[in-house]
């Protein structure tokens, strides 16, 4: 079964050795780490592991009398305990509930520390603004709302922490239109470079924190979305 594994294995990498450009690129190391491992279990389960198990039963020291290592016996002493409480839990029903419906109450408070984000978070130093000013607004009052956008972050964060601020409204012509979010005049992004973590006393999310309700207090017709970098 196991060499079959390998084979079925090899057989679905072989096509990327005949592919080109960024799948060969990609796939190409994979498939060969993946059929070398493949090849070498394939030589150790047909060749070295029977030899190592004939030599052992042949030449190995029989043991009479069975010893039992300690982790086994410790282990079988908590399985124990856990037999009786839970026991003690079906004999007595209502302690049970009050008791699981009081550790809920001790450990809801927790709940707004855990972590929502499949990754970790990081202080890269830099976000981005994505800005739906009204509807049908022409270019020229989406850069004068920009304008104002770019004061009030800097106004509003810690002096000299803001190293720059790049407004991107509006869409081009021409083919580079189609890498641009932007989906009309009355669309930007925003870009919001910080300085390095050591000249600040705060993080990139603690500053997207602090300024989406002032920017959306300022702007009550525009539509933002903050979105950290990195």
């Amino acid at each position: 079964t196991d060499c079959h594994g390998n084979t079925g294995d090899d057989c679905c990498l072989l096509p990327s050795s005949f592919s080109g450009g960024l799948v060969h690129f990609l796939f190409w190391p994979l498939g060969i780490s993946v059929i070398g491992a493949n090849i070498v279990s394939v030589i150790l389960s047909l060749l070295l592991i029977p030899w190592l198990v004939i030599l052992t039963h042949r030449f190995g020291k029989s043991k009479k009398e069975k010893i039992i290592p300690p982790l086994p016996l410790y282990l079988e002493k908590v399985f124990d305990r856990y037999r009786i409480f839970l026991d003690h839990l079906l004999v007595h029903p209502a302690k049970a509930l009050l008791a699981i419906t009081f550790l809920l109450l001790l450990l809801l408070p927790l709940g707004r520390s855990v972590p929502q984000s499949l990754y970790p978070e990081v202080d890269a130093g830099q976000f981005k603004i994505f800005v739906h000013f009204p509807g049908g607004s022409r270019l020229s009052v989406s850069r004068k709302e920009s304008i104002a956008i770019d004061h009030l972050i800097r106004a509003s964060l810690p002096p000299n922490t803001v190293t720059a601020i790049v407004s991107n409204i509006g869409i081009k012509s021409g083919w580079s239109s189609i890498f641009n979010p932007n989906a009309g005049t009355d669309t930007a992004v925003i870009d919001v470079a910080l300085v390095s973590k050591n000249h600040r006393h705060y993080s990139t999310a603690q500053a997207i924190k602090h300024l989406e309700p002032i920017v959306r207090k300022h702007f009550e017709n525009t539509i933002f979305l903050f979105k950290a970098s990195g």
